[in-house]
């Protein structure tokens, strides 16, 4: 037994000695574990702000085809809105007419279901994004002075929650 503890107390050094170069092995190994670690969460958000840039132009992409087909029929839209504005009253209730305004109708609410809506803008005070003055009219109505008083094409815009896009502005005719 004494000669056990003999040989034990021969290799105790040899052991120390492993067990300090398997620590120190070990920190190494955590050092660079470590490392790694840091390097994948970074080139995960990397990837992660990449996803939502790409998915950002796609969606920018998107709303841009959409707004240049939209302008490309809105001259069909607003020569019916004039069309209807113009329907002598002697042929208002006719079914052919009722059919011309339900198919504007229709027009609009598909517009609708792409975001796109028409903005009123009689009343208003002339806005450079939303109006393109045509023409200045005298009025004698002190209220409508530098107010736009007539439309000549409506304003369409692209809006869905905080993003706002005028496709085409109003072509309007402002008070003096």
């Amino acid at each position: 037994m004494a000669l056990k503890i003999i040989q034990k107390k021969k290799n105790r050094p040899e052991i120390i000695e492993k067990l300090n170069t398997l620590e120190e092995e070990n920190k190494k190994l955590k050092q660079i574990a470590a490392t790694i670690q840091n390097q994948y969460l970074s080139l995960n958000e990397e990837f992660e702000k990449y996803r939502k840039r790409i998915k950002q132009q796609e969606e920018n992409k998107k709303i841009e085809i959409l707004t240049d087909t939209v302008k490309k029929i809105i001259p069909l839209i607003e020569n019916l809105r004039i069309s209807i504005e113009n329907i002598p009253e002697d042929i208002k209730n006719h079914k052919w007419v009722e059919g011309i305004v339900l198919t504007y109708k229709n027009l609009l609410k598909i517009l609708e279901s792409l975001n796109i809506y028409q903005k009123n803008s009689i009343w208003q005070t002339p806005n450079e994004l939303y109006h393109e003055p045509i023409s200045i009219l005298e009025t004698k109505d002190k209220n409508m002075k530098w107010k736009i008083i007539a439309e000549h094409q409506k304003c369409y815009i692209y809006k869905n929650w905080d993003k706002e896009i005028v496709i085409l502005p109003a072509k309007v005719i402002i008070g003096k």
